[in-house]
């Protein structure tokens, strides 16, 4: 077990990494004076060379801004003085400052991480000061406004970590591995000098009539190329300079691991756009580095990848490889690389989570005025289409059911032209600052409907929207909490999928049996005649003339403007506000019985509970691979892949006939 000699205690080696950037290490830990306001402060990380801690005056304390203004030219003179000593440097950044939570009365430190700043001698300083000024910002920010009480009070001091970075990099000659010499794929060039790579481009630009692997075969590399501003041995780095310097080429770079497997790439240009792609194979022995021109890729790869015994042609985009040119020709490339599974992998249930219920779920709805739209078109009016109404949130509710515990259920509701604020503000207070208890959130349509009436809110909460989209239009879910429409995983109507007695949740708001039975079906309401907020003050429903809706064509019939009118007796409704009102509470009702009573039903029959599931096929599959226990082998060669797509595109082409007739 490894023993901190700085704290004097033993440390668990899981949790070794966690006590170096632990804040009590840090205080216990040793430093010196180094300049200024700056000190060195001792490390234990194996790959950092060295940590500074930079303390503000006394008058930069209470301002972020003014603080790393003060700081930024010691910031740039402690990385150039690292960078006197070692080429390339990978640096964080960890800022210290002092929260108050004023309704404890409490002060606390609190630190603020960045990512590694890789760091070369041709580095931007002003750029990645400013990346590090907006991420330690936006880090800030985003910890206060997350309702959790602390409030920003002032800087203490920030942490800089230097750490070694050693990138690949090309030298003198190194020879081929006999197994890679066999498949004569690669042009390996003797020379002496640390100009491998510039070599290996001239012998793909001027291929040698004779002794291709001579020097002397070729033009002088500084008489054809650009190589300005490159230093040598050649890294990744001085490549991205070279291509600069000669737009029209474009590198694909990969390695050797046990002198035998081709990895990669270790290095991909990203522009493709109407440039000559090089392929290079870096060696290296641990020592020395050394670049090859891949001459021939299928070759070099073909054994490793396919058991097709052919030439096959590679992508050079993405690296997908197809059996003929012509394939590869109606490659449409959007860039994306196909990456396949290990060797012998294969596909089980393993979703055992999913055998337990899901401890909260919330059914929700939202109820919206139809309101006219203008003579003038709409932005989104195109030659085929027209906006008739335009939908004005209203009204929402949602109904909390817990699966541990009945005293948790409760029910929600507003209605008011700010409702998708309070809904967002609502679900804020009782999903998102719970995160540690799983919620589910299911919408009767959400794909299509209702999460366009408070999706531009949700995204004004702290942190980034990550949807599941099925159209442009239609979300199947997003984050941020874990919304899903009913409709995706179950599409029985009321009547189909329940027995009125197993209304549970509709019984218990409504327990006076007369209104219950009234509820217990799919309601009536005037959509289209509520079209302004003066709708809901007034006294009685309207005619029945009023429920026509134009979307369907259709009137409602005289049973269900009977069964309307008995609703707003029987509940001694005083307008049409307590009407939408009854309206919505019930459509959440029924959703919640419905899904409830889905629930139950895959619990008996699969052991899986669908609230784990945002749609049909997602449970149905997973229940498939438990019940069958089928362990599925999944397909890991290329060639199969392409095989398969091109088989798919033929049988989905449909051939039709022409026929003429003289009648």
């Amino acid at each position: 077990m490894p023993f901190c000699s700085v704290c004097n205690t033993s440390i668990g080696s899981n949790s070794w990494i966690g006590h170096l950037r632990s804040r009590s290490h840090k205080q216990n830990n040793s430093s010196q004076p180094h300049s200024d306001g700056v000190e060195i402060v001792a490390s234990a990380f194996r790959s950092r060379i060295i940590s500074y801690r930079i303390v503000p005056s006394e008058s930069d304390q209470v301002s972020l801004d003014s603080f790393f203004n003060s700081i930024s030219n010691k910031i740039k003179s402690l990385i150039d003085e690292a960078l006197k000593k070692h080429t390339c440097l990978k640096v964080n950044f960890e800022l210290f400052s002092i929260f108050m939570l004023f309704k404890n009365n409490m002060q606390e430190m609190k630190s603020f991480l960045t990512k590694n700043f890789v760091i070369y001698q041709n580095y931007d300083f002003d750029s990645i000061f400013l990346k590090l000024q907006s991420t330690l910002k936006k880090k800030i920010d985003e910890f206060q406004e997350s309702d959790s009480g602390w409030a920003f009070l002032s800087n203490s001091h920030l942490e800089i970590n230097v750490n070694k970075y050693q990138p690949l990099g090309g030298c003198s000659y190194l020879k081929l591995p006999k197994c890679i010499q066999n498949k004569k794929a690669c042009l390996n060039i003797h020379n002496k000098d640390q100009f491998c790579f510039l070599w290996s481009v001239t012998a793909a630009l001027y291929p040698a009539r004779s002794h291709p692997e001579r020097v002397s075969s070729y033009p002088n590399f500084q008489d054809v190329l650009n190589v300005q501003g490159m230093s040598f041995p050649v890294t990744f780095t001085d490549i991205n300079i070279f291509e600069k310097n000669n737009p029209k080429l474009r590198f694909i770079i990969y390695g050797l691991k046990n002198n035998k497997t081709i990895i990669g790439p270790l290095y991909k240009s990203e522009n493709n756009e109407n440039k000559r792609t090089i392929h290079l194979l870096l060696l290296d022995n641990g020592t020395n580095s050394h670049y090859c021109l891949i001459k021939d890729l299928s070759r070099l790869l073909r054994s490793q990848v396919t058991a097709h015994h052919g030439k096959i042609y590679f992508c050079d985009t993405c690296l997908v490889f197809f059996p003929t040119c012509e394939e590869l020709e109606s490659h449409l490339c959007s860039g994306i690389v196909t990456v396949l599974p290990e060797k012998g992998s294969v596909i089980k249930f393993s979703n055992y989570d999913r055998k337990q219920n899901v401890p909260f779920v919330i059914y929700a709805d939202f109820e919206t005025l139809l309101q006219k739209s203008e003579n003038s078109p709409s932005v989104s009016d195109t030659a085929n289409t027209k906006t008739l109404q335009r939908h004005i949130p209203a009204a929402f509710a949602y109904k909390i059911v817990c699966s541990v515990n009945d005293s948790f259920n409760r029910y929600v509701a507003y209605r008011g032209p700010d409702c998708v604020k309070k809904f967002i503000d609502s679900i804020y207070r009782d999903v998102i600052q719970n995160s540690e208890v799983l919620f589910q959130f299911f919408f009767h349509n959400l794909a299509g409907y209702d999460c366009h009436l408070f999706i531009k809110q949700l995204g004004e909460l702290p942190g980034d929207i990550k949807v599941i989209p099925k159209t442009k239009e239609n979300y199947v879910s997003f984050t941020k909490f874990i919304p899903v429409s009913g409709k995706q995983i179950h599409t029985s109507s009321v009547p189909k999928t329940i027995k009125k007695e197993e209304f549970d949740h509709l019984h218990r708001h409504f327990p006076i049996q007369t209104q219950f039975n009234l509820l217990a079906r799919k309601g009536i309401y005037p959509y289209e005649y509520m079209d302004c907020w003066e709708r809901y003050e007034e006294r009685s429903l309207p005619d029945k003339n009023m429920f026509y809706s134009s979307l369907t064509n259709e009137h409602i019939t005289d049973e269900d403007y009977q069964h309307a009118q008995s609703v707003w007796t029987q509940f001694n409704i005083k307008n049409l506000g307590q009407y939408t009102d009854l309206y919505i509470k019930v459509d959440v009702l029924l959703l919640t019985d419905i899904f409830e009573k889905f629930r139950k039903t895959c619990k008996l029959h699969y052991q899986l509970d669908p609230a784990f599931y945002v749609t049909a096929p997602s449970l149905s599959f997973d229940a498939m691979l438990l019940k069958t226990g089928v362990e599925l082998e999944l397909i890991d060669d290329h060639t199969m892949v392409a095989y398969d797509s091109i088989r798919y595109q033929r049988r989905s082409v449909h051939v039709f006939t022409p026929a003429c007739s003289s009648q």
